[in-house]
């Protein structure tokens, strides 16, 4: 803009009429003269931007006028001064509940129109129509910004509008002249104004006082539901698409979102959409993590959708050369710089829930630097205990009083408040953090959707429907279907040496085993037994994962290391297949910094 405004049509932030009333109220050939402001229409947004614009106590004349209908047959200048009037008091009514924005904007405007140098007319004579801003008197004309933009939020900054700046002496005076003239017929309305804006509340019915709560809770949201974006490479279920608005709005507040709607609900989709608006729509790189054995079915999701975005593995991220610079032997597993993705979206996200894991690490380096955005895609975003949940928000919100705006001080004494230390269950008070979960989470299981979203299918027609599982008892008898079966698996659950969790019995430079480890060990292979007593497929499971770190452990031992208890527990949960295991093992050698040489430990640890 140049030193002073001309044309004026809100199309850039250079050209918006507020920004103009702004350099031309602070201008110093105009600072300290009056004002003068005809308008046909006004709303709380156009009031609070001149109230702020101009507070210097300098003379304000606003000259209120009413806006014919655009229609050929135009009502009378009263009824219609009048339904412009109800339509301010419509807007008052919706934001006044404390402590609304709004509110403090009505508050701001008392405080403004308790300054006796504020004067407020009605002009209803006849229509109203011509809109001006004047800066000056007879004597000093300084400037006239005759406009199609009326005193509204709308007019001030989004409208297309047109006005020009006029600075010749003899046009501003002939403006002010023309203003007087409508002043001089006007009648007083500053009181009428002062009690449509501050009235008398009364009594206010339950309804009102939610309705009113739920606005100032999610009115931003509302705001950005307007505008929403289109997504054509993947179908989206009315529930996916609200939650996909939804996680958008939280994302564009906080820099991340932690969406975990339930099993089953097709967190996926909300992945690729948002891949699409990222990388496709907005030209930016994105980049997919993803546990290693869910890494193939993104990449065949992302070419589905014609969609430009690198997948990598957990292992692959925590030992990239950017991310992990000081692991054993990193490796190029970015295709472009940190710095370049503006887009990270985490399936299973719930493995980022520890700060002291690698990846983790890596994620807090990659969201260094440029600003990017973080989609976890989680379905248990607690698994542990509350602190889970804290370090999942923390990996976006990345300092202690990032919530402070919204009167969360102190995120770590939100969650100690919340119990998150407590050992008792029944000192827990989740309920502490239910402001925080719900400004950085999209959270909906099963029942809420299908009472919401009745009737709704899903882009193939399928209903939006879940099964309801129904419990029954089954009593059988094992010794008589399957005779010594019991009696066998007790028996080799209790043959079990369990040597991988007792590693200091094996341990060349330990004098004793360790007693914390041979508790551990006999509680564990006690859980199996209990485990088979109450249902074999969970204990099949169980044994299964077990099998799963036990292999990691053998292919590890075969190249001549002995992998950390964390590796071997991630081993456990990545349930990976016979193919997947030597891979597996490969890359966590490369960042497994606590891993030892098999010649520390006896041959029988084997």
């Amino acid at each position: 803009m140049p030193d002073l405004p001309e044309l004026l049509d809100n199309l850039t932030d250079d050209t918006r009429h507020a920004e103009a009333l702004r350099v031309l109220a602070t201008d110093p050939g105009i600072v300290g003269l009056p004002v003068s402001v005809a308008t046909g229409y006004v709303n709380l947004g156009g009031l609070h931007q001149l109230a702020v614009t101009v507070a210097d106590g300098r003379g304000i004349r606003l000259l209120l006028g009413a806006v014919p209908d655009p229609a050929l047959g135009a009502g009378l200048p009263l009824p219609r001064f009048e339904l412009a009037m109800t339509a301010l008091a419509t807007e008052r009514d919706l934001a006044r509940f404390p402590p609304s924005r709004a509110a403090r904007q009505l508050a701001a405007l008392e405080r403004w129109l308790d300054d006796p140098s504020i004067q407020v007319r009605r002009y209803v004579g006849r229509f109203l129509h011509g809109k001006a801003y004047l800066f000056g008197d007879e004597d000093q004309g300084k400037a006239a910004l005759v406009t199609s933009a009326n005193l509204t939020g709308g007019g001030l900054f989004a409208n297309l509008e047109l006005g020009l700046v006029h600075y010749q002496p003899g046009v501003v005076r002939t403006a002010l002249q023309w203003f007087d003239t409508l002043w001089a017929e006007a009648t007083e309305f500053e009181e009428d104004l002062r009690g449509l804006l501050f009235p008398d509340p009364g009594l206010v019915d339950p309804q009102t006082v939610y309705l009113r709560a739920l606005l100032e809770l999610y009115g931003d949201e509302l705001e950005h539901l307007r505008d929403p974006v289109t997504i054509a490479s993947v179908a989206l279920a009315p529930f996916q698409r609200d939650g996909f608005e939804r996680a958008r709005a939280i994302v564009a507040e906080h820099g991340g979102v932690i969406y975990a709607d339930g099993v089953g609900t097709g967190k996926t989709e909300i992945g690729l959409a948002f891949i699409e608006e990222y990388a496709l729509q907005r030209g930016y790189h994105a980049l997919v993590v993803a546990p290693a054995q869910l890494i193939e079915n993104w990449r065949a999701r992302i070419d589905q959708a014609r969609l430009p975005a690198q997948v990598i593995s957990f292992q692959q991220f925590a030992s990239d050369e950017q991310l992990a610079p000081n692991a054993s032997n990193p490796h190029r597993y970015l295709n472009n710089a940190r710095d370049s993705y503006r887009l990270i979206v985490i399936d299973e996200g719930h493995a980022f829930r520890n700060p002291d894991t690698t990846w983790y690490r890596a994620l807090d380096r990659l969201l260094g630097g440029e600003p990017k955005d973080l989609v976890l895609l989680t379905a248990t975003p607690i698994n542990n205990g509350l602190w889970d949940l804290y370090h999942l928000v923390m990996t976006f919100a990345r300092h202690d009083r990032a919530f402070a705006a919204a009167g969360i001080a102190s995120l770590r004494g939100l969650f100690v408040a919340a119990g998150a230390n407590e050992r008792d269950p029944e000192n827990l008070d989740p309920d502490k953090l239910f402001p925080l979960a719900d400004a950085v989470s999209v959270r909906r299981d099963r029942r809420f959707i299908e009472k919401h979203y009745p009737g709704a299918t899903f882009p193939d027609g399928t209903p939006v429907k879940f099964p309801t599982p129904r419990m029954r008892t089954a009593r059988y008898d094992v010794d008589t279907a399957h005779p010594g079966l019991v009696r066998e698996i007790t028996g080799l659950i209790g043959a079990l040496h369990m040597a991988r969790y007792r590693p200091s019995a094996y341990d060349l430079a330990a004098a004793r085993e360790q007693v914390s480890e041979a508790t551990l060990a006999g509680l564990l292979q006690s859980g199996i037994l209990k485990r088979f007593e109450s249902c074999w497929w969970t204990c099949f499971n169980s044994v299964s994962r077990m099998i799963s770190a036990h292999e990691a452990f053998l292919v590890a031992w075969d190249r001549g290391v002995v992998l950390s208890r964390e590796a071997l527990r991630e081993a456990a949960r990545e349930e990976l297949d016979d193919a997947g295991i030597a891979t597996w093992v490969a890359e966590v050698l490369e960042e497994d910094a606590e891993q030892r040489p098999v010649i520390e430990f006896s041959s029988e640890f084997r």
